[in-house]
């Protein structure tokens, strides 16, 4: 079968006179054995240069060139010395082959004057049998780097480089050599770069690598993606975005905002989806339900983004709307470049040079491919959409732009190769690390070996692969013996982690063919090391001897510059060899900043008891989350939330009892299973109508999952009753969803804040109370605070409320005490976390007797009163400007919301001293 591909392959190139590499070198081989020799009929000798042996075809072009020319000369690397036999294997295969042509073979040896001792000795020596090498106690003209890592190995080759560079030599007689480039190319050119050092890098970039190329052909996919939230979004956030819309005209971060929006929509994917929920938002927003109040800035956010961008969100979904679904190559090509045009990609990658070449060169390749197939069908085909952009795709990792610019004046960066036959004066050979040469990995065949067999026996000539070690060992020969000045041999000889990597088996043959410490090695085990005793090569290395040098005034710098590398280092000290946080740490005490908190934070301020959770567990995320107002961007997910889908049960909950209330039931009774189940479904109801089709089809599936934990929820009910009924004393459910300190969205009353004074310290504390449950007592009454969660009940445990790392639940019953049930003489009898989806209630204080509280009144009192002193002590820092980042847990960026900002790995290792101990440590 893969014959039959190939042969049609063949005949479709052959029919319209198209040849690919190889079939250049059949088409030349033809026209010879035809006697066909224009325009080089005058042609008397060929000089063969560079190889080391020749494929089929290219023995059959030699032989037509034999039977006209006067002379071919042909140069192999070979000696007939038996000491280096495999060293010499492949020329000596070739050399066999070519006896046919009953060569006269000349011998030249390799004189080495002109060249130091040491180049000389390696061209003698390397690859001789261990006991028969002469070691030389001179090693004149060669040098061996040794580094931490790839990135410290090209920084010690190019501060080498910029040395020969400053003395004199022209940049055309170095050349860098590496086995495989691909790990180092982008180093090189990044590095070079960064020493001034200009530079010819082999090979080319894909055009796929391009920003602009590869954002163009991301923004096509997204019709055939649907839209999905994540690519929708970076689009519209992308700086290659620009479009000249009239909706834009004046509003430059109006993308920004349709951003926004579509975060506040929550929609995961879907064209229409978006679409749906922006009309809906902008011209009749459903009302928030009852329990929805804390959301209704950020509903009323929603709203007015949705008015500002609707129009915008129509335009940017109708800008592809003109791609045709089948169409000739031609008119596929035409929409894009006006769908590139429209988009304003074009007219920002004009701006920049490189995109400016890919973008070109991309439309070149399209014009060359439509053209082409044009040649190929006879016409041009219909093809569809999909098609088209796949073959984008496929056209953009093939084609590509020179890494680096060429010509003279550049230091030439190649790959092991082509560098073989280029003698040059210096030569720097880098990847000498175990495994990066000699590469031992067979080359990938298309044929297995019983393949190749049959093949073979049919006639067809496949050399079997063979040992690749005779191979790799000439190519390095040759690579170190083109060095005529200076060789300089360089490999990563510590990891990333600091461990120690071996140098290639083949740097150790060189290096054996010298006495014992006799060439000479440079090796650095940081990429910093030696920065405070070299001469700085390039501009950052010029910043650290500054920053390290701890000079008051640096000579030759702008007093700008000067000052502010002295501020900077300032702050470094601060931070790094300070063991006291201090104001660039957390410890914010400047006066402005003080005045600021002051104006967040002052008496009229409303904290949440979440917001003072997050300061215990780490000031400096409460800073991050609190003060600067950062939020995480989440991307909307295909699934229900669990916010969500716990908001749902809560709202049937409430709505429950509401309904039992009013009809006398206060106990679990049988009806509550049946009115239960049809609160669910109302709350289901009323998200699925809110959503997308998806979004509806999801809620049906999650109410029915909703209504599963549904039937467990009487029997947990009674559990909580039945414990207290000897007691005399009858839990019912009181009030539900209830806030303090809320706003008012509606005009109804609401409940003032929770006013805690202590020590001169006045604090305001809001929240919402999912149920509070109540019990006559003979001396007032007795009150449970019931918390819902979904979750399992390994997350919610006593401790943390008893050591006040959680305020939740202690703050709450605090509210209804002094705010809810004020003048009632009302008192906890217990908190609760009761775990719907698991076991029911669970009393997370009083600990371990669930009538610690009833029994013994002065017990609430004591928590009460350091409560009190803990919320003052809180608030104190957070007016002060104490943020230091100094979080209780060590796994604390494992659920952290900011951990992609935070340095806690350099704070932790200076271990800064800082305290903030719990009510119930000593």
């Amino acid at each position: 079968q893969g014959v039959h591909l190939y042969t049609e392959y063949q005949n479709r190139l052959i029919a319209h006179h198209l040849y690919d590499l190889e079939g250049r070198f059949w088409y030349a081989r033809d026209l010879l054995s035809r006697d066909q020799r224009r325009p080089f009929e005058k042609v008397r000798a060929v000089f063969v240069d560079g190889f080391t042996d020749f494929t089929r075809t290219q023995h059959e072009i030699l032989d037509a060139l034999s039977r006209w020319v006067e002379d071919i000369w042909i140069t192999l690397p070979y000696e007939p010395d038996p000491g280096r036999t495999e060293l010499f294997t492949r020329p000596r295969t070739t050399l066999e082959r070519l006896r046919h042509l009953e060569p006269r073979m000349e011998s030249l040896s390799a004189s080495g004057q002109g060249i130091p001792a040491g180049l000389a000795h390696v061209e003698r020596q390397l690859f001789r049998p261990v006991r028969s090498i002469q070691q030389a106690d001179r090693a004149e003209g060669i040098r061996c780097l040794t580094a931490p890592g790839l990135v410290g190995e090209v920084r010690l080759g190019a501060r080498e480089i910029k040395t020969l560079l400053l003395e004199g030599v022209p940049a055309e007689e170095i050349l860098v050599a590496v086995r495989d480039l691909a790990p180092y190319a982008d180093l090189v050119r990044e590095i070079f770069t960064d020493y001034g050092i200009p530079v010819d890098i082999e090979g080319t970039e894909p055009l796929l690598r391009n920003p602009a190329v590869a954002t163009l052909l991301r923004v096509l996919r997204l019709p055939d993606e649907d839209w999905p939230f994540a690519a929708v979004t970076a689009l519209l956030r992308s700086t290659y975005f620009c479009p000249a819309w009239p909706e834009v005209e004046g509003r430059p971060d109006l993308a920004q905002q349709a951003e926004a929006l579509l975060r506040l929509l929550g929609e995961p994917r879907g064209r229409e989806a978006y679409l749906k929920a922006t009309e809906s938002w902008a011209e009749r927003p459903l009302p928030g339900l009852e329990d929805e109040q804390a959301e209704e800035s950020r509903r009323q956010r929603t709203h007015e983004l949705a008015k500002r961008c609707r129009a915008f969100l129509q335009h940017f979904f109708r800008a592809w709307e003109g791609a045709p679904a089948q169409a000739t190559l031609a008119d596929h090509g035409a929409w894009l470049r006006h769908f590139a045009h429209d988009m304003g990609l074009e007219g920002v990658a004009a701006a920049d040079a490189r995109d400016a070449r890919a973008l070109a060169r991309f439309w070149e390749e399209l014009d060359q491919w439509t053209r082409l197939e044009g040649q190929l069908q006879g016409g041009q085909p219909l093809r569809d959409r999909r098609w088209f952009v796949r073959t984008l795709t496929s056209l953009a990792a093939e084609a590509g732009l020179a890494r680096t610019p060429r010509g003279p004046g550049r230091v030439r960066v190649l790959s092991a190769p082509l560098a073989r036959s280029l003698p040059v004066p210096y030569l720097f050979l880098m990847g000498l690390g175990e495994r990066g040469f000699p590469r031992l990995v067979p080359p990938e065949v298309f044929f297995e070996e019983p393949e190749r067999r049959v093949l073979q026996q049919a006639g067809l000539d496949l050399p079997f692969p063979g040992d690749p070690m005779a191979d790799e060992m000439l190519l390095f020969y040759q690579l170190v013996t083109n060095a005529r000045r200076q060789l300089v041999l360089s490999y990563p000889a510590v990891d990333d982690k600091g461990q120690a990597l071996l140098p290639s088996m083949f740097l150790t043959a060189l290096l054996e063919c010298f006495a014992p410490n006799v060439v000479s090695v440079q090796g650095q085990r940081m990429l910093i090391e030696g920065f405070d005793r070299r001469k700085p090569l390039s501009p950052a290395e010029y910043r650290v001897l500054i920053a390290i040098s701890n000079q008051e005034a640096a000579p030759n710098l702008l007093p700008d510059l000067a000052a502010n590398l002295q501020a900077a280092a300032h702050m470094a000290r601060a931070r790094f060899q300070n063991k006291e946080f201090n104001p660039y740490d957390g410890l914010l005490r400047h006066p402005g900043v003080m005045a600021e908190l002051s104006r967040q934070f002052g008496p009229e301020k409303i904290f949440s008891p979440t917001a003072l959770e997050d300061y215990i567990a780490c000031p400096f995320r409460f800073f991050l989350g609190n003060v600067l107002h950062l939020d995480p961007l989440e991307e909307p997910q295909e699934e229900i939330e669990s916010t969500k889908r716990g908001a749902a049960f809560h709202r049937a909950l409430s709505r429950l009892h509401e309904e039992l209330g009013r009809a006398g039931i206060h106990q679990p009774a049988e009806e509550v299973d049946r009115h239960l189940q049809q609160q669910l479904d109302r709350a289901v109801e009323e998200y699925a109508a809110r959503g997308s089709p998806a979004s509806e089809v999801l809620w049906r599936l999650e109410g029915r999952r909703l209504k599963r934990l549904g039937d467990r929820y009487r029997p947990h009910w009674d559990r909580f009753v039945k414990p207290w009924l000897p007691q005399g004393v009858q839990p019912r459910p009181h009030l539900l969803e209830v806030g303090f300190g809320m706003p008012s969205t509606h005009g109804e009353t609401v409940a003032g804040p929770l006013v805690i004074t202590q020590d001169g310290i006045e604090v305001r504390i809001r929240g919402r109370i999912d149920r509070v449950d109540v019990a006559d007592l003979e001396d007032g009454t007795g009150f449970w605070i019931i918390d819902y969660k979904t979750g399992r009940a390994g997350h919610y445990t006593g401790s943390d409320l008893k050591n006040f790392q959680r305020l939740q639940l202690t703050l709450y019953a605090l509210a209804v005490e002094q705010v809810l049930l004020a003048g009632q003489q009302a008192r906890p009898l217990g908190l609760a976390y009761w775990l719907v989806a698991d076991g029911g209630p669970k009393v997370a204080l009083p600990a371990r007797n669930p009538f610690t509280w009833f029994q013994e009144t002065a017990a609430w009192g004591k928590v009460r009163e350091q409560l009190l002193s803990w919320v003052a002590t809180l608030v104190s820092n957070i007016r002060q400007g104490t943020f230091p980042l100094k979080p209780r847990s060590r796994e604390c960026t494992a659920t952290c919301d900011f951990s992609q900002v935070c340095r806690i790995t350099q704070s932790r290792s200076v271990e800064k001293t800082w305290e903030l101990p719990l009510p119930t440590e000593p």
